[in-house]
C-alpha cells in the first residue's frame, strides 16, 4: 500500500484590513486558517500535532523526533502534519 504525503507550510502574512471579519476576530493566524481549512474537510487528516503532543505526551513526540528535548524552556514544536487522504 502506498501512501502520498504533501507537507502544508502556512506563513504569517500582514492580511489587509479590507474585510469586517479581520475587525471581529483580532486573532487571526496560520491556526484559524489551519481550524478553517481542516473544519469541513474530509480530503485531509491531521497525523501529528506537535503542540498537542508537546503538552499532552512529550515522551511520545520524544521517540518520534529524538532530538526534542521536554525540559527545554525554550523549545516548543509547533509542526501540524497533514495527510492527504482522498
Amino acid at each position: 500500500m502506498s501512501s502520498t504525503y504533501m507537507t502544508c507550510r502556512f506563513r504569517c502574512q500582514t492580511v489587509p484590513q479590507a474585510h469586517p471579519l479581520f475587525d471581529t476576530f483580532l486573532f487571526w493566524n496560520e491556526a484559524a486558517l489551519a481550524k478553517a481549512f481542516l473544519l469541513f474537510n474530509t480530503a485531509f487528516r491531521v497525523t501529528m500535532c506537535q503542540s498537542y503532543l508537546h503538552h499532552t505526551k512529550p515522551e511520545v513526540l520524544k521517540r518520534l523526533a529524538p532530538v526534542y528535548d521536554p525540559e527545554d524552556p525554550k523549545e516548543f514544536p509547533a509542526s501540524l502534519w497533514l495527510q492527504k487522504v482522498l
